[in-house]
Formats: C-alpha cells, sequence, structure tokens
C-alpha cells in the first residue's frame, strides 16, 4: 500500500493530516484524516496535538469538496511519523471512549426501563428537555 500523507488547508482555517487516496468529481478522498490542533501549556509553550477529524465516524474515510480546501501539501518526515504515533493514540482513546459510552447506554437503558416500569411516562417528559 502507497501512502500519500498531505497537509489539507480548508477554507474554514482548519488544517488536516491525512493520507490522500483519490480525487474525483471536485472531491478528494482522504483516508484517517486528523485534525491539527495548536495548544500552549501552563509553560507557554506551544505545541502541536493531531486528534481525529470526525470522532466516532464508522468510516476512516473522509470525502471533502475541492471548493472547500485551499491547499494540499506535501510534509516532513518528522510529521509523517509524528502523525502515524497519534493514529495509535486516537485509536486507544477512541476504544476507551467507545467503552465508557456503552456502559452509560446500558445505565440509561436501565434507568428507562424502570421508569416504564413504575409508570413514569417518557413520551410526555421528554417534552421537558426541549
Amino acid at each position: 500500500m502507497t501512502e500519500n500523507i498531505q497537509h489539507i488547508r480548508l477554507i474554514n482555517g482548519e488544517e488536516l493530516i491525512g493520507d490522500v487516496v483519490d480525487y474525483y468529481d471536485n472531491r478528494i478522498l482522504v483516508s484517517q484524516p486528523l485534525l491539527v490542533n495548536e495548544r500552549v501549556s501552563a509553560t507557554g509553550k506551544s505545541a502541536i496535538v493531531l486528534t481525529k477529524y470526525i470522532p466516532f465516524s464508522s468510516s476512516s474515510v473522509c470525502e471533502l469538496q475541492n471548493k472547500h480546501v485551499i491547499t494540499i501539501t506535501d510534509i516532513h518526515e518528522e510529521m509523517v511519523k509524528y502523525y502515524h504515533h497519534s493514529l495509535r493514540f486516537a485509536y486507544v482513546h477512541e476504544e476507551n471512549m467507545i467503552k465508557d459510552i456503552q456502559s452509560v447506554n446500558t445505565m440509561m437503558e436501565a434507568s428507562l426501563m424502570d421508569m416504564c416500569a413504575t409508570g413514569f411516562d417518557t413520551a410526555n417528559s421528554s417534552s421537558s428537555f426541549h
């Protein structure tokens, strides 16, 4: 498999790093895009952090419309290495978050079942959340 890891700047100012796998019909297909974030530590030192562009997506491929892209360029080999490390870290972090969400969903389902069993009308009470 060949890689085409590119730095992509969007018209809204966001910057992505990902594997550009195809261009077609005024679209760009990017596999495993990560969003470039700049963070400042408590000491004032700036750092670049790469996070999932579309977290919790069921697909690792993202389509971008050409009209939303300002530029696409090659990146430094050290940035490619950082991208791969960040992908592995993001995967582990996402898996842990999914497990936490599964646990919360289970608790919520049990709570809703209890509410139904005790006669609490969830259909009418939901209007209070709007």
